[in-house]
């Protein structure tokens, strides 16, 4: 700081450095605890996936063990079939749940299991949303803090 004229902008930039080293700190700390709970949410998704997977198998082993057509396992292997053959084995099981029970599944694990899937599902959403800002926080911080270092390269070479 002695090099530069008390009235330049030195101190000024230098202050505006230091704060951006600071906060970018912050900013890697909140990045680092959103990428912790990104994968914390991925692997409740995929337990609750695997879990109404489990219930369904066990749905259509009962079902046809029942010589009942309409409960199937879905073809489609994707999430959202998932919970769809989830909500339409709950509507239909309704009238079978007591046949269901003694086969040793409950209806409602089903309906349990999709609303945990749904659940995870928003919750890993959240997280990458929640990630996505702190890397786009953290960037804007090293850009104001580059900003900062132009800013100070300039006074050196006047000098």
């Amino acid at each position: 700081m002695g090099l530069f004229p008390k009235n330049s902008a030195a101190a000024e930039i230098l202050a505006t450095m230091k704060s951006g080293v600071s906060e970018w700190s912050e900013k890697g700390s909140a990045r680092v605890s959103a990428e912790s709970a990104l994968r914390i949410s991925r692997d409740a998704r995929t337990a609750a996936r695997e879990k109404l997977q489990g219930c369904l198998a066990t749905d259509g082993r009962i079902a046809r063990l029942l010589r009942n057509d309409k409960i199937r396992f879905p073809a489609a292997r994707t999430e959202q079939a998932l919970i769809d053959s989830g909500h339409a084995f709950a509507a239909d099981a309704e009238s079978m749940s007591k046949d269901f029970i003694k086969h040793g599944l409950d209806p409602e694990q089903v309906s349990a299991a999709v609303a945990a899937l749904e659940n995870a599902i928003r919750d890993y959403s959240n997280a990458k949303a929640t990630r996505s800002a702190a890397i786009e926080k953290s960037a804007k911080v090293i850009e104001d803090a580059m900003t900062g270092v132009y800013r100070f390269d300039t006074p050196l070479r006047l000098s």
